[in-house]
């Protein structure tokens, strides 16, 4: 280890007491927090309307200034952020400081993607990311390939946090509760509260979940700045432990994690982040929740960044190993006792909530994917909403008990996890991103197919042969692929003039007819129409010119015989429902994706923050206890904090809605 003063003043502590029980404060502080959210379970399925998919997996898209960017923040904070993230830093040194540049990476994308993303699908009644894909290019085909792009990685993801659950437990207990039973309790409270209210319930608890992590962030930023001598003198005491941990990184780890942060830019077409983006109750209130949660990352990630650098200078790296240092830290702490004793057993608390949190959100998103896109796209087309709901719940309980078992019998690493699913997520990206910024009709289905599976089985091959060529991971390899087949295909087909497929790309049109959602929704379709109909009523600020019922009596329509061609369902009310037969939305409206500078500043974004103009393996001067190439990159990340907030503010306008 070190010479010099100590940086805590901490009793002498022994390895053996290290390994004591947390004693009862986490237990009663995690048990009122777990009868909390089941409590709002209970009430979130009381003050449940009706069992529609809509209500059930968006809230009814009521999502408003409070719930949505808790929800959002929570949902994104898996348990890997407390748990891993002070890994990384006690692995590597201030290179984890590149977390936070892949997350906002991911916000930079969100305002290029979501804009056009929520106005068609609160025109549409889009409830999951695949739902865009069926509309926009009409195959089949292309709606399971993407659906498998997104559930499989889904499926991962919902793995990784059911192991995180059941070791934290384990840890808690000093292995006294095997993880499997340890993610087995907290897979079922879990499943009470999600099954009673649906994204309701979810969203609701998120609050609490991310109030609870704000708390335990708050007292980790209270530690650092007590307990230790200041983050410069931490600073100079790791360069003396271990010079690697404070260098310049070579061009090996620059390429690294800058592959991490061109694979997060898909982030965004995650299907519980696209959920939290279609419940939202307007377009208004998302971009606010967008410009909250771009703080996010200097409010959750650096403060565990910091506590896995503080980790390098109170424990020894060759007997411990990195996904501990938290750990240890907590227990650490625990030997001062009182008031400290309490900050431990919330921070307890907090990493509880940050698992269950994201968990809960992933399982939601599984669930609406398998039931909407597969069983009722293809398996069940006249399903009705109630069984539905019953479909998604029984999805979710299967899913998750498979989940818990199978983290029982596979060693999984949770870094590898990640960058496998990432690989597999970002093959969809071209169907979504060209698709929505480019109406020409040689953008095929056949082009984007072709390209997504390509782009699979190359990444497959690249990390079954090479692994990590280069430090950048194999999806990035796949993606280059997948985007030169497509344009290679659409280039063939501009040339031969064959832009006349059935499955060709169609323009984006923004129209909402009355008689098309007929056809579409069937029994639901007074439901759907009405619900688009009471959100633009409800947003009056937003309708391009009032509505009057008595200048439109001749274009009113009864209600009639709806649903598929061999249904003979009908519609339970027998009243007449009056609404208007187009609804005209202004897809065109001002976002930044509008603006070719936004894109350009994406582009330099990713290089931005890679100390290229520094020789790998210098040692820089520390400013603030950063080296400065570090500091550099945090300063580049605060601006474009402020550039994110500055675009939700002045570069997105909500679309106006006109009804005829």
């Amino acid at each position: 280890q070190s010479t010099g003063e100590p940086l805590m003043n901490l009793p002498s502590i022994s390895p053996s007491e290290l390994s004591k029980n947390f004693g009862i404060g986490p237990f009663i502080i995690i048990g009122l927090y777990l009868l909390l959210i089941l409590l709002i379970g209970v009430v979130s399925k009381l003050k449940k309307k009706k069992d529609s998919a809509e209500d059930h997996f968006l809230a009814g898209r009521s999502l408003g200034f409070l719930v949505l960017p808790f929800t959002t923040w929570a949902s994104v904070t898996s348990g890997y952020t407390l748990l891993g993230v002070p890994g990384d830093a006690f692995r590597i040194g201030y290179n984890a400081l590149m977390w936070i540049p892949g997350i906002l990476f991911h916000n930079l994308c969100s305002i290029l993607v979501f804009p056009k993303l929520y106005r068609l699908g609160r025109l549409h009644s889009f409830i999951t990311p695949t739902d865009y894909i069926q509309y926009r290019y009409k195959s089949r085909l292309h709606s399971i390939c993407c659906t498998l792009c997104l559930l499989v990685p889904s499926i991962m993801y919902i793995l990784g946090q059911c192991k995180a659950m059941g070791e934290f437990i384990a840890g808690l207990t000093n292995g006294s509760v095997h993880p499997f039973w340890g993610a087995a309790f907290l897979g079922t409270i879990m499943l009470i509260y999600e099954t009673l209210g649906g994204m309701r319930s979810v969203a609701w608890t998120d609050v609490v979940q991310g109030l609870i992590m704000l708390l335990g962030y708050i007292f980790l930023c209270f530690l650092i700045t007590t307990e230790f001598n200041g983050i410069s003198t931490i600073a100079l005491r790791i360069r003396e432990i271990n010079p690697a941990l404070t260098a310049v990184p070579d061009i090996t780890q620059q390429l690294s994690w800058g592959s991490y942060i061109v694979s997060v830019s898909t982030s965004s077409l995650w299907p519980h982040v696209m959920q939290r983006a279609f419940a939202s109750s307007d377009e208004k209130r998302l971009r606010t929740s967008i410009a909250i949660v771009t703080y996010a990352p200097f409010i959750s990630i650096m403060p565990c960044v910091l506590i896995g650098l503080i980790s390098v200078t109170l424990f020894n790296s060759d007997s411990v190993r990195s996904d501990q240092v938290f750990t240890l830290l907590m227990r650490l702490l625990l030997s001062k006792g009182g008031f400290y004793y309490w900050i431990v057993s919330v921070l307890m608390a907090a990493t509880v909530a940050s698992i269950m949190s994201t968990a809960d959100s992933i399982l939601m998103g599984i669930s609406s994917l398998i039931c909407l896109n597969v069983v009722k796209a293809h398996f069940w087309k006249n399903i009705t909403e109630k069984k539905n709901i019953i479909v998604s719940k029984i999805t979710s309980v299967v899913v998750l008990a498979i989940s818990v078992t199978a983290t029982n019998f596979f060693h999984l690493d949770l870094k590898d996890m990640l960058i496998v699913q990432m690989g597999i997520l970002m093959q969809a990206a071209p169907s979504f991103y060209l698709g929505l910024y480019l109406t020409t009709p040689v953008l095929t289905s056949f082009a984007l197919i072709t390209g997504l599976i390509i782009g699979n089985l190359a990444s497959i091959v690249i990390v079954i042969l090479f692994k990590k060529p280069f430090g950048v991971d194999a999806g990035i390899y796949g993606l280059g692929l997948n985007l030169l087949t497509v344009l290679i295909i659409c280039f063939i087909t501009w040339a031969r003039g064959d832009t006349k497929n059935d499955d060709q790309a169609i323009p984006l049109a923004p129209l909402f007819n009355v008689e098309d959602q007929k056809e579409t929704y069937g029994p639901s379709a007074e439901t759907h129409i009405q619900s688009v109909i009471g959100g633009i009523e409800n947003k009056k600020e937003d309708v391009a010119k009032e509505i009057s019922l008595e200048e439109e009596n001749n274009e009113l329509i009864q209600d009639e015989k709806i649903g598929n061609e061999n249904s003979s369902q009908r519609v339970e009310s027998n009243e007449v429902i009056d609404y208007p037969k187009n609804i005209k939305l202004d897809l065109n409206a001002r976002h930044p994706g509008k603006f070719i500078v936004c894109w350009f500043l994406l582009l330099l974004y990713v290089a931005a923050f890679f100390p290229f103009y520094r020789k790998p393996g210098t040692q820089d001067a520390f400013i603030l206890g950063f080296p400065i190439w570090a500091f550099v990159s945090l300063v580049i990340s605060f601006v474009t904090v402020l550039y994110i907030t500055f675009s939700t503010i002045f570069l997105w306008k909500s679309a106006k809605v006109t009804i005829n």
